[in-house]
């Protein structure tokens, strides 16, 4: 019988060997495209890429095609308003809120193909920094959103603000959950604040700290 390659092994019939990727990766030169920023290491029928601290581990791949990029920490600061029309908690508004802003940051169809690095690949989080509702405004209700964006490399405010130029194409964006229950996006700008080098590995659970200093900082540069 001959050589079978069975995904990360090679079979001749009466064993399996394990094969070496990121020595692969390695003579091919391809490891710097694979393990981004990190170090390939190798496992029993697999491989995967560790990451420094400061640097957060993400799976920016496929299946057939994996690859593993060790995410930086630059953050662009956004503000928004939203009309939300129905009844729901806050947590509920938030969440919706950074979901919406992943659905756009994800979708490579709303931007230029030129750049070498789609910003899908680039895209960490979107997390909702302060939200505040204007009471006057009944039945709607209009809220103030200051959020903030996390991104693996530096992107430019020009890049990050155009996406969503072409979302919204000069008007603005209703999404509809229920019947009775829907939001829509209304003006957004952008402006860079700064990296922030968080930890390796990060939770929604320890993200609260990094945003209480985001906000200190941004109020000591009023």
């Amino acid at each position: 019988m001959g050589i079978i390659l069975l995904g990360s092994y090679i079979s001749n019939g009466a064993e399996s060997i394990d094969i070496n990727e990121c020595d692969a990766f390695k003579k091919n030169r391809t490891i710097g495209e694979r393990c981004v920023h990190g170090s390939c290491y190798n496992s029993v029928g697999s491989w995967n890429c560790s990451c420094p601290a400061g640097r957060q581990w993400q799976d920016v791949g496929n299946a057939t095609f994996p690859v593993y990029r060790c995410q930086g920490n630059f953050s662009y600061i956004g503000n928004l308003s939203i009309l939300w029309r129905g009844q729901s908690s806050r947590e509920t508004i938030v969440n919706s809120i950074q979901n919406q802003l992943k659905i756009i940051y994800t979708n490579d169809t709303l931007e230029d193909t030129t750049y070498r690095l789609p910003m899908s690949s680039l895209f960490v989080s979107a997390t909702v920094l302060s939200l505040e509702e204007d009471r006057s405004v009944s039945p709607m209700h209009l809220y103030t959103v200051m959020y903030n964006l996390r991104m693996g490399e530096h992107v430019g405010r020009d890049r990050v603000s155009n996406v969503l130029k072409t979302m919204f194409n000069g008007g603005s964006l209703l999404i509809r959950y229920t019947q009775n229950i829907d939001m829509t996006f209304r003006n957004t700008s952008y402006y860079i604040f700064r990296a922030v080098q968080l930890d390796s590995v990060t939770t929604v659970e320890n993200c609260s700290d990094m945003n209480e200093k985001i906000l200190h900082d941004l109020e000591d540069t009023k």
